[in-house]
């Protein structure tokens, strides 16, 4: 069930939701709308924790109708990037290497915006491309940052997608990758339609538009990655959550929209929402728009078969399995720049113990023969493999073999 982490005090039409993790704590950013000012939730080293709200403003009138926010990190310093609904323009903030300072921020100017109310923002491996959703035009602008988000974009560098297929007030947007290939999804709020967004190898390219199905008041989408399977997650604002199982890769097809719950009481209206992975477990942490909270909905790790379920370490160790079968085992890894990546294998866990061994010697006089006698009770051993010497190589196969040594020392 979802749980309310917070009431958002002070808010009037709260919109927008980001929600990253620095230096040991986890961070929420949204905008109040109606008064144009952006809030800081300090959640500590928790979501589960209440978060302390720090009202940041206006930055002197910079936002105008803030709508939504998206964060990420270059190098060592973390930048935002916001749209205002009511001035339709774009802003960037600079943090610096601490979310939890107040940020600096410089209008990149309306680069073709028409009411913009969602944000994606992705590095593709050389560039950075930001998507924005044109609530009011009915349309997506991609705009290329080139190499690095301090680049200031110009008209020029803004791509309009989708205009004439069907998107009506899309607000959501989500973007991932498989096999090459870069993929989206699309929330479009005024004729309750969930699309996905197929580019091909690059971002920039028109996108194949296709229907997934409709939610009513749909409002936000996500798309995860879990294991080797791809999902997206989607709020509708009357109707509640809904999870689409893609399956192996991001294609459309073969799926269907699956109600995972209302959640009224907790995340009723739900406008927009962030997923992440705290530990083991999968948070979809989302606002209410009408309701004023932060609420959360755990997606708790079902396996109880493995003796530890998540670790921070590079090479972990201590790792056991009660029980045999396939396992998906997922390494996720955060690079420099803040972008994330993760890799998946299934491994398959035996019901097989190692075989009982020892051995016995006689004769171990320098200049004789030794004989080496093996010792398994079990009776389970099909292969031998002796290195007398100690040089990593194998002197015998043989269940019992004999050697000589031919210097005095002590051999392992």
């Amino acid at each position: 069930a979802g749980t309310t982490v917070s009431d958002i005090g002070g808010f009037t039409s709260a919109e927008g939701l980001e929600v990253k993790h620095d230096k040991g704590s986890w961070y929420g950013f949204l905008f109040d709308r109606s008064s144009s000012k952006l809030y800081r939730l300090t959640f500590g080293n928790s979501l589960s924790n209440v978060p302390t709200q720090t009202e940041i403003g206006t930055l002197g009138g910079l936002f105008s109708g803030g709508a939504q926010i998206r964060l990420v990190k270059e190098g060592s310093v973390w930048y935002g990037l916001a749209v205002n609904f009511t001035t339709s323009n774009l802003v960037r903030l600079s943090f610096g290497s601490d979310l939890s300072s107040t940020p600096t921020g410089v209008s990149l100017g309306t680069l073709g915006l028409s009411g913009p109310r969602g944000m994606a923002v992705q590095w593709d491996g050389s560039k950075w491309v930001v998507f924005v959703t044109n609530y009011s035009a009915n349309n997506i602008k991609a705009i290329n940052f080139g190499s690095s988000i301090t680049n200031n974009p110009v008209i020029g560098d803004v791509v309009t997608m989708g205009t004439g297929s069907g998107i009506s007030g899309p607000l959501g947007m989500s973007v991932g990758e498989y096999g090459g290939n870069w993929y989206g999804l699309l929330s479009s709020n005024t004729n309750g339609k969930v699309y996905h967004l197929s580019f091909g190898s690059s971002l920039l390219s028109a996108p194949t538009i296709s229907e997934l199905g409709s939610v009513s008041t749909v409002t936000d989408v996500a798309i995860v990655k879990d294991g080797l399977r791809y999902y997206g997650l989607i709020s509708g604002s009357s109707t509640g959550i809904y999870r689409y199982q893609f399956g192996s890769t991001l294609a459309a097809g073969g799926g269907s929209l699956e109600l995972l719950g209302t959640f009224s009481s907790t995340m009723g209206s739900l406008f927009s929402h962030r997923v992440v992975k705290e530990g083991a477990n999968w948070q979809l942490v989302g606002m209410s728009k009408v309701n004023k909270k932060v609420s959360k909905l755990n997606f708790i790790d079902q396996c109880s078969n493995v003796s530890m379920l998540s670790s921070t370490g590079a090479e972990p160790t201590g790792v056991s399995y009660s029980v045999a079968g396939s396992y998906v085992v997922e390494l996720m890894a955060t690079s420099s720049n803040g972008n994330t990546a993760s890799a998946s294998q299934q491994v398959t866990v035996q019901n097989s113990q190692a075989p009982d061994i020892d051995f016995s010697t006689s004769n171990q006089c320098l200049g004789s023969v030794s004989t080496f006698t093996s010792i398994n009770l079990s009776g389970d051993i099909t292969t031998y493999s002796w290195d007398f010497d100690g040089d990593g190589i194998e002197d015998s196969t043989d269940p019992n073999p004999m050697y000589q040594f031919v210097s005095a020392a002590a051999y392992t």
